[in-house]
């Protein structure tokens, strides 16, 4: 039962978090840019996700590949593998 509502409290304070930040963004968006994307989102930015245009740069394929199949729940979400590199002859 204590699990419960902990839980109950807990949702109930996401609810809050979110409509505040709503208020605050207006019309608004909220980008969240993040370099090294791999693993995961960080949870202080999961509570607000739904509010959240989300840009990840991960170089790695396999943590690139990773974060294409387990997207967040964001409103826009892009994931960019290489933003520039060297040219291997130097």
């Amino acid at each position: 039962m204590k699990s419960y509502i902990k839980a109950y409290l807990k949702s109930r304070e996401q609810i809050k978090l979110t409509k505040y930040i709503k208020n605050i963004l207006s019309s608004e968006q909220l980008t969240l840019l993040d370099i090294g994307a791999a693993g995961d989102m960080e949870n202080r930015w999961k509570r607000i996700s739904p509010l959240v245009n989300y840009i990840g740069f991960e170089p790695d394929e396999r943590s690139y590949n990773d974060l294409l199949k387990n997207l967040v729940n964001v409103q826009v979400i892009l994931f960019i593998k290489k933003l520039f590199g060297l040219r291997k002859d130097r």
